[in-house]
């Protein structure tokens, strides 16, 4: 019997179908399918206001997809927008990127982000923080761009586009945020801080003192191991869990 996971949200722009972005489509593991359930005219979470937008534009899509019989419902975002919603209403297990990559992250220690976003949008992740319980073990963020950086976001080529084509310059400039964490804070683990750094994730090399994360591939597999398992994801152990997903 094959068991079906909705991917809600590309990770990035919309892609106008059906099939599972690039970096989930390889690691589908056997007796599974993902579909990726898109956002009709979905708005970008830049503000409180428009993050709450965003939030029933994540539920909708949710109640679509128990209405279209997936059996789990990943939301491909490291906002976890709708999250909290969705558990409420579902009995289907819901996943957010967000909150695997952080629970997993306390697992094994104090953990960095590091994220291509300004720190004008970096009310989205305190709220990831404070939901995953996870406050304790998080050392901070740094920011690979500026808030007027995102006045170039409409536009066909900006600082996300040129991330996502793994150029050596946004290449090295993860790379040096990400061992700074490791070297000068501590972190035993680094997560990528949203879900459209998947492309430079699998292309960026490891550091061997600690575990780099990439919330979008992580998530995924989190949605195969509660459904695997029979588990809703508030009650995994993620202790456990970790040893499936890393």
């Amino acid at each position: 019997m094959t068991s079906r996971i909705a991917v809600i949200g590309t990770g990035f722009r919309p892609q106008g179908n059906s099939l599972p972005p690039a970096e989930i489509a390889p690691i589908i593991g056997s007796g599974f399918e993902a579909e990726l359930v898109e956002i009709p005219d979905g708005i970008f979470p830049g503000n409180h206001e428009a993050r709450a937008i965003v939030d029933v534009q994540y539920r909708d899509a949710g109640r679509r997809a128990l209405a279209a019989g997936f059996d789990a419902v990943y939301i491909n975002t490291i906002g976890d927008y709708g999250l909290a919603e969705l558990r409420d209403e579902l009995e289907i297990p819901v996943i957010g990127s967000g909150e695997t990559a952080y629970r997993t992250a306390k697992t094994i220690g104090p953990f960095a982000v590091v994220s291509i976003w300004p720190p004008s949008l970096d009310f989205i992740g305190a709220r990831v923080l404070a939901q995953s319980g996870t406050a304790d073990n998080y050392l901070g963020v740094t920011n690979l761009s500026e808030d007027e950086d995102m006045d170039t976001l409409a536009d066909d080529e900006n600082f996300v586009t040129d991330m996502r084509c793994c150029s050596l310059t946004s290449m090295q400039r993860i790379r040096e945020a990400r061992d700074a964490a490791i070297e000068k804070d501590g972190a035993a683990v680094v997560i990528l801080g949203c879900t459209c750094m998947a492309p430079a994730a699998a292309m960026l090399p490891p550091n061997d003192e600690a575990v780099t994360l990439d919330p979008m591939t992580l998530g995924y597999r989190f949605a195969e191991y509660c459904v695997t398992h029979n588990l809703l994801p508030q009650d995994a152990d993620y202790n456990h869990a970790r040893e499936w997903l890393i």
